[in-house]
């Protein structure tokens, strides 16, 4: 069996992510995943609405059970503010960036103790029936690869444009 392997220059490996940057803001819509790739969070930003409205999206796998939650429709209050905070946060781990949606949704990131980059989130939702209003929320918590913080930074830009 033959090996071969593909070189670039710096340059051209400029051009790569560059270019995979381009396409990931044309989606508008971004995955996260836990350092074990067994939990994970997405956002989409919905395209028919009005307003800027997005579907928030997660699931978290326990081993003994898997929880998950999805609202088809939130504002996030401070989308751009955040993909900011996230940047800053790169360099300053001290940073505790919050981005704050209706139906008291939220994401928010933290270095813990250990050094470890804590992604931690709520997606919330309500259902206004006939006799009551009743909230419904799924909290929780995982660990993401560092490495992931640049690609973060520009992905939450792309999504609040």
């Amino acid at each position: 069996m033959s090996q071969f392997a593909i070189v670039l220059d710096p340059y051209a490996k400029l051009w790569v992510v560059y270019l995979l940057f381009s396409i990931l803001s044309i989606r508008k819509n971004m995955r996260i995943s836990s350092t074990d790739s067994k939990s994970w969070i997405e956002i989409q930003r919905n395209k028919d609405d009005d307003f800027p409205s997005f579907q928030f999206r997660a699931a978290i796998d326990i081993e003994h059970g898997t929880f998950s939650a999805c609202n088809s429709s939130l504002a996030f209050l401070n989308l751009r503010k955040f993909a900011e905070e996230v940047d800053q946060f790169i360099l300053h781990r001290e940073l505790r960036p919050f981005l704050e949606g209706t139906y008291e949704s939220y994401l928010k990131l933290r270095q813990t103790d250990s050094n470890e980059i804590l992604i931690t989130f709520c997606i919330g939702d309500t259902f206004c029936g006939c006799k009551s209003t009743d909230e419904f929320r799924l909290h929780g918590s995982f660990p993401i690869e560092q490495d992931i913080l640049t690609t973060l930074a520009s992905e939450f830009m792309s999504l609040s444009k």
